[in-house]
């Protein structure tokens, strides 16, 4: 788990699962969706928010699914249009405070995605994105200097699919 300010907390149980619930009750629960797209070039789309490289994601609609939320949120925060899921990646949390007495826990579902069109990636200010910009997934040492845990931690093992060709 990776809070706001980048903080880690590491929790051990014999009992994981059991343990992890008791730690999500004492939260909010919202869920979110998002997705590492890739252009026909192979390059990988990314977000600059809040003074971090980050996915583009956003929470999921009441009744709708995961993959069409990561869709729809890639296409309003970014532009990009003509997007095809490819597979699931593993989902993600962070914690963030709602005001003094409220912590949000937010579950992440990732996607990754490939868009069939070459495009400029248009970032969505009113959500605070300043950039939204392709990136070669060989040349990511600017992103992992400047994101948050849990997205170089996505990031490494979607590096790690890449070399043993499962993306």
């Amino acid at each position: 788990f990776t809070g706001e300010l980048g903080s880690d907390l590491i929790l051990t149980s014999k009992d994981p699962l059991s343990a992890f619930r008791k730690f999500a009750a004492m939260f909010d629960l919202k869920e979110a969706a998002g997705g590492l797209v890739s252009d026909p070039g192979e390059n990988w789309l990314f977000i600059y928010r809040r003074d971090r490289w980050d996915l583009p994601k956003g929470v999921i609609e009441e009744g709708e699914q995961a993959g069409p939320a990561a869709i729809r949120e890639v296409e309003e925060e970014c532009g990009i249009s003509r997007l095809r899921i490819v597979r699931p990646l593993q989902p993600t949390f962070h914690v963030y405070p709602l005001n003094e007495n409220r912590w949000i826990l937010k579950k992440t579902h990732w996607f990754f995605m490939k868009t069939l069109v070459c495009c400029r990636a248009e970032p969505q200010v009113s959500e605070g994105i300043t950039r939204a910009e392709w990136k070669d997934p060989d040349d990511l040492e600017e992103v992992f200097d400047c994101t948050y845990g849990n997205i170089k931690e996505l990031l490494e093992a979607c590096l790690n699919d890449r070399k043993s060709s499962r993306l």
